[in-house]
């Protein structure tokens, strides 16, 4: 699935940086494709999803929710993959 989200010939800060963490880009591809959200709006969003379970716990689904500690040790390894990113990028300008 690496790339799956990758419609432009130009290579942008996530790119050069190694993509998208899987998690994350599991989501977005999931957005994407299932709910027919445009990539631009479906990856913030993803990542977004992933900063609120990471913080809450919380999938903003209705109804109870139960979580494995294996989904939350994920989102939190994506999450940190995220930030070591954007940290890099930002160092790279």
């Amino acid at each position: 699935m690496p790339g799956a989200l990758d419609r432009s010939p130009r290579a942008n800060w996530v790119e050069r940086g190694g993509g998208l963490p899987p998690y994350i880009e599991r989501i977005a591809v999931a957005l994407h494709e299932r709910k027919g959200m445009p990539i631009s709006r479906a990856i913030p969003v993803a990542i977004n999803i992933v900063k609120r379970f990471v913080a809450t716990g919380d999938l903003n689904y209705p109804g109870v929710q139960n979580v494995n500690a294996g989904s939350r040790a994920q989102a939190v390894q994506a999450l940190a993959q995220w930030e070591a990113l954007k940290a890099r990028a930002a160092g790279a300008r």
